[in-house]
Order: C-alpha cells, then sequence, then structure tokens
C-alpha cells in the first residue's frame, strides 16, 4: 500500500510537471504570435505614415513650384508606396489623382487629393483606434 501511494504521489508530481511545461511553451508561443503580430502592426503604420508625408510633401511641391523635376519624382515615389502600402481604395483614388494631373485637370485632382487625404486620415485613425472625426 505503501508502494502505491508513493507510485502514485510520484505520478501526480510527474502530471504537474508536465502541466507547467505546456502552460509554459503555450503562453510563450502566444506571447511570441502576439508579438509579432504587434511589430507588424507597427511597421505597417510607419510605412503607412511616410506615405502620407510624402503625400503632403508632393502636393506643397506642387502648389509651391508647379511641376518641376522635383515634384515628378514625388509623384513617383507615391506611386510606388501607394502600390506597396495603400489599401486598395487608397491607391485607385491616388491612380485617379495621378491621371487629373496628367491631363492637367487641376479643379478634379484638388478634389480628389481632398478624398484621398480624408480616406487616408480616417484609415489610419481605425488603425490606431481613435475615433472618427466630427465633420464642421
Amino acid at each position: 500500500m505503501k508502494e502505491f501511494l508513493l507510485t502514485n504521489i510520484e505520478n501526480h508530481k510527474a502530471l504537474i510537471m508536465l502541466l507547467s511545461t505546456l502552460i509554459i511553451v503555450i503562453g510563450w508561443i502566444v506571447n511570441s504570435w502576439l508579438n509579432r503580430k504587434h511589430e507588424k502592426f507597427k511597421s505597417r503604420l510607419e510605412y503607412r505614415l511616410k506615405l502620407f508625408h510624402n503625400v503632403i510633401e508632393l502636393f506643397h511641391s506642387m502648389e509651391k513650384n508647379g511641376f518641376n523635376e522635383k515634384t515628378n519624382d514625388l509623384l513617383r515615389i507615391c506611386r510606388v508606396n501607394f502600390q506597396l502600402y495603400s489599401s486598395e481604395d487608397e491607391h485607385n483614388i491616388y491612380e485617379n489623382f495621378v491621371s487629373a494631373i496628367e491631363s492637367q485637370d487641376f479643379d478634379t485632382s484638388n478634389k480628389i487629393y481632398n478624398k484621398l487625404i480624408k480616406i487616408s486620415a480616417e484609415t489610419i485613425r481605425k488603425e490606431l483606434g481613435l475615433s472618427k472625426l466630427k465633420k464642421k
């Protein structure tokens, strides 16, 4: 009987160690997964913010200097960034913006630009968990 109790206690100890190890491993995996997800979010947000800074720089350059080599370079950089880091809606709006600029329809390009900034700001605010801005 004494031997049976000792074996039973040893089995319980082994089971407790196994469960403890399993909990630690599962916690480690979940923590790694959550950290990776967070790092991807931060990286995506960083690239998207860089994209929108480039768009604002492009617009200011067009406003100030019209079309010159710097503006064309910014237009190309923004196009690549939109292809890489934007949503499909933002990309389509940007392509419409570029088409309006190329056809020298500046009224339309201004309207499209405002729409692009609005959608982009809403998307970034949503990703950051911020509330929508109220209309004035």
